[in-house]
């Protein structure tokens, strides 16, 4: 059930020019968490995790009502979508039937997708640069479903040498994409994996984090010496890191959002200015006529603008909550908690290192599975704690 549901997500966000395939695979899961709400009845129980996601689900509403544009209904309906998405997770079955399955697929499309960028198959122009999306809309789409395949394939297969493969495919794709700020990603999601699954993860110190501190040093080092516009890629300043240049325009655009958000009035603040305050904000505030309209490329400033600091509160205290049920899978041990544990810890760690440049929050082709294992965790967490409940229950009781 888990792996088809997953499947059929991975299907549609490749076949993004059909909006029927889409619209079918978030019907499925709106489905999927009505039919199991429906045949659970009364044993459902809201927890506070839960009714987080609700009150950011409010707040958004409220922020568009008041704020309504022309394109930000569609905004609306996505967060109403995950919210369904995310009960199809908390409601529904919890156990990966096929793991080894599901992962030996996503090995085999980045091993199909490597061959279409070694072969020249799949390629975009900025101008003179070759940028490989591999038949999605744009590169990051690419690169992001790159990172999504191999978070799936090292929490799914056991073997490092399976991860060890993803992550070269997954680096490989990456690079040629020149979505470079995601290639760290393809290096911590399978090293994350691998060290939950030796039981190293609980041994990490400060002087752990300092020796990895001091390997990306060196390595990013190594990277400013790389001359990228002789590989045919993006060029890269680093003498000025964040010019508009190297951030192709971020930073003009999150200035727009931020004078946006600081002319807004106290409320507005408050709630947000609208699920499209942020196309709105550069359309008033870019000082760039070629950057008027785009969105916020920065999920934090898109929450901050569109949700105020309410919705960016609970929107973080939403995933804090969500977050902290994963030690408990993962120290558990079994493997269906260990799958759940270190899918969704690799999803979050995407939506997190990905949100500083681009506005994911927005994009169900991440966050569609970011809530849908979100679920998965908040339900498996209860069940391991009425387990334990019982255990002490039988353990006082024989006593």
């Amino acid at each position: 059930m888990i792996e088809t549901l997953i499947t059929i997500r991975l299907i549609s966000d490749y076949f993004w020019e059909s909006k029927a395939i889409g619209a079918a695979s978030a019907v499925i899961f709106i489905a999927t968490a009505l039919v199991f709400f429906t045949y659970k009845n009364n044993k459902f129980r809201p927890v506070g995790t839960d009714l987080l996601f609700a009150s950011f689900l409010l707040v958004a509403l409220t922020a568009e009502i008041t704020n309504p544009t022309n394109s930000s209904m569609v905004e609306l309906m996505k967060f109403i979508a995950y919210f369904f998405i995310y009960l199809a997770g908390r409601i529904g079955p919890t156990n990966f039937h096929k793991p080894n399955g599901l992962g030996f697929i996503c090995l085999t499309a980045l091993a199909a997708f490597s061959a279409a960028a070694f072969a020249d198959i799949g390629y975009q122009y900025w101008g003179s640069v070759a940028t490989f999306s591999g038949g999605y809309f744009f590169k990051t789409d690419m690169a992001i479903s790159a990172l999504i395949l191999l978070a799936i394939v090292s929490s799914t297969l056991t073997s490092r040498l399976a991860a060890i493969i993803a992550a070269f495919f997954a680096t490989y794709i990456v690079f040629k994409t020149n979505a470079r700020i995601a290639l760290p990603l393809t290096i911590a999601i399978p090293a994350f994996a691998i060290l939950v699954r030796s039981g190293y993860i609980q041994r990490l110190n400060a002087k752990a984090l300092g020796y990895f501190c001091l390997i990306a040093g060196i390595g990013m080092s190594l990277f400013m010496l790389i001359d990228f516009r002789a590989l045919g890629l993006l060029p890269f300043d680093f003498s000025d890191p964040f010019s508009a240049a190297n951030t192709q325009g971020r930073t003009v655009i999150w200035a727009a959002l931020l004078e946006a958000y600081l002319q807004a009035d106290p409320l507005r603040k408050l709630i947000g200015l609208g699920l499209g305050a942020d196309a709105a904000a550069t359309s008033m505030y870019s000082a760039s006529a070629q950057l008027e309209g785009v969105r916020a490329h920065n999920s934090y400033l898109y929450l901050l603008i569109c949700t105020g600091i309410l919705g960016s509160a609970l929107f973080a205290s939403l995933l804090i909550s969500i977050f902290r049920r994963v030690p408990a899978l993962i120290l558990h041990g079994d493997r269906q908690s260990m799958i759940a544990g270190i899918l969704f810890a690799t999803l979050i760690l995407i939506f997190l290192w990905t949100s500083l440049t681009t506005e994911i929050i927005i994009r169900a082709q991440l966050m569609a599975l970011v809530f849908y294992l979100a679920g998965i965790v908040v339900q498996r967490n209860l069940t391991l704690k009425k387990m334990a409940i019982l255990r002490r229950v039988e353990s006082s009781t024989h006593s």
